[in-house]
């Protein structure tokens, strides 16, 4: 489970090679952490965005097929993820929003990572095959987006998520949050929830040293998102399976 928010955050990883795994090992690992009825698996050979596309599209409609609804799904992307879960929300969702988008250290374009990481002179249009563009797709749905990021992220530079931010369209200003661990997660809550619509987007930017790309589940970002979803009151009252 490599690059995965649980194996890179816990030393309970299961040693297996990608080949090897099979949808029950993975049930198996999660057993721990989540119930298995409310976990999909999707696993779809070679690794590209076409396929990772078709995985998350796939989870979905298997959703669909269980009873589920747009307004009932919360989309959650990390890293990679934040490719899967905007594709799903722009294939999906642009005529009938999900719940809401939550990114954790996404990027605009894997092209302008590279470019970050490496040499911004470099031909990478011409190298790199799967560009990974979130920007366009993002900026062609409406939801409420809540962006988790670090500005330690020495795997994507916080800027590819700000830059990504700039593509969604509200009647409302980002808001800017910066948290540390001594911080409350009523803190957050005294920020974001100037108003209970739900189409506001925040960042929130874990700005401890010990922040990293893969660790803010240390920093418990689970307790901010359950924060952030709370500001939207009216629309949790609403709506029993997101509750």
């Amino acid at each position: 489970y490599q690059n995965s928010v649980y194996g890179n955050s816990s030393n309970s990883v299961l040693k297996k090679s990608l080949p090897t795994i099979t949808r029950n090992d993975i049930i198996e690992f999660h057993k721990t952490i989540l119930n298995p009825e409310n976990i999909v698996i999707s696993v779809n050979g070679k690794i590209n965005e076409k396929n990772l596309g078709e995985d998350a599209i796939a989870a979905v409609q298997y959703l669909y097929s269980q009873g589920w609804k747009n307004k009932d799904i919360i989309l959650y992307g990390m890293s990679l993820g934040s490719y899967t879960s905007i594709h799903t929300a722009y294939t999906l969702g642009k005529d009938n929003p999900f719940a809401s988008l939550i990114l954790e250290v996404p990027f605009d374009s894997i092209l302008n990572v590279a470019k970050d990481r490496v040499w911004p002179l470099f031909p990478f249009s011409m190298i790199i095959k799967d560009k990974y563009d979130n920007t366009k797709k993002l900026s062609e749905i409406k939801l409420p987006v809540l962006f988790m990021v670090t500005q330690n992220d020495k795997v994507v530079p916080i800027q590819r998520a700000k830059e990504l931010s700039k593509a969604i369209v509200s009647k409302y200003p980002m808001v800017n949050i910066r948290k540390s661990l001594k911080d409350n997660p009523s803190t957050v809550r005294s920020i974001s929830c100037i108003t209970n619509d739900a189409e506001k987007p925040v960042m929130i930017n874990y700005n401890d040293n010990t922040a990293t790309h893969s660790n803010l589940y240390e920093h418990k970002n689970w307790e901010d998102i359950l924060v952030w979803l709370a500001c939207h009151e009216n629309w949790l009252e609403n709506n029993e399976k997101i509750k």
